[in-house]
């Protein structure tokens, strides 16, 4: 016998109400489905792993997904700075600091730097090195009589550094038609830079005669806290330049594995910009150059 029409509709009733009570649960979302869950120190998804052990936090920013180092590398600064990347920010930084002081090093001397920027951009044009055996550094007169010879500058170019500089003997002929711009370290003793500048064209640099590559200069290494004495002059009228101008210059050279280079055996003593203008009938910064001329060494 079939069970009645009534008895079925009762236990249907009953099943329906019993289905009333089911409470389904939800699957928790995938760890890192939201910003900051692969870096909370949870287990969001309840899988038993979390943040960067979790398989779903692969490629994650936090996790060095953002960072692959592979043949295409982006170059941005989560790099983890490994043997395969090519020339991220702070790559070429370690490796042209360790180059660099190990010829500053090699021997007991003093260093000059001479670092070239480009007038508008700030960005690194050239560089080189000069070093030399400590000793007494040079007199006006020296120093004037090395300026004339490779700096180009006069018998009676104006002194414009002041008497007795303990960083750049600094020289400067204003163009009527033709001037110049010369230096001359009074730490090391060497002629660090000598440009021409005139009224109508452009001037050339004339010493150092030669410039070392950039890609063994360093870019991007992290600035470091050290009071550095600095000041600088303008090749448009020799007068002094304004902190703001010789920030504009020394940020940039913070940023070189130069200074790394000098304080990982010794100290930068000091720091001297030059405006070198090229021109000054009609000044053209696209043409202009910022010099920096850094001096350091062991400190005796």
């Amino acid at each position: 016998m079939f069970p009645s029409r009534v008895f079925l509709l009762s236990v249907l009733c009953a099943l329906l109400a019993a289905c009333g009570n089911i409470t389904v649960n939800e699957s928790p979302e995938g760890e890192g489905d939201d910003p900051g869950e692969c870096s909370d120190n949870a287990d969001n998804d309840q899988d038993g792993l979390w943040d960067c052990d979790d398989p779903d936090c692969d490629g994650a920013e936090e996790c060095g997904g953002a960072d692959d180092d592979d043949a295409a590398n982006d170059d941005d600064v989560t790099d983890d700075d490994d043997a395969t990347d090519d020339d991220d920010a702070t790559d070429d930084c370690g490796p042209a600091q360790e180059a660099i002081a190990a010829e500053i090093y090699a021997s007991r001397q003093y260093c000059s730097a001479i670092l070239r920027l480009d007038h508008e951009t700030t960005a690194p044009l050239a560089w080189q090195l000069l070093c030399a055996e400590p000793g007494p550094g040079p007199d006006g007169e020296a120093a004037r009589e090395l300026s004339q010879a490779l700096n180009g500058t006069s018998a009676t170019s104006p002194l414009i550094s002041g008497p007795n500089p303990e960083d750049q003997w600094v020289f400067y002929d204003s163009p009527g038609d033709f001037g110049g711009i010369g230096a001359v370290s009074a730490t090391t003793g060497l002629a660090t830079f000598g440009g021409a500048i005139v009224w109508d064209g452009e001037g050339e640099i004339g010493n150092p005669a030669f410039w070392r590559e950039l890609d063994e200069l360093g870019t991007g290494c992290p600035p470091m806290d050290v009071d550095l004495p600095q000041r600088g002059f303008d090749g448009l009228d020799g007068s002094l330049l304004s902190i703001a101008d010789t920030n504009v210059a020394t940020n940039v050279l913070e940023q070189t594995a130069l200074p790394g280079a000098f304080m990982s055996g010794g100290y930068m003593f000091n720091a001297v910009v030059l405006r070198y203008p090229r021109s000054v009938g009609g000044f053209l910064p696209e043409t202009a150059e910022w010099i920096v001329l850094l001096d350091g060494g062991p400190l005796e």
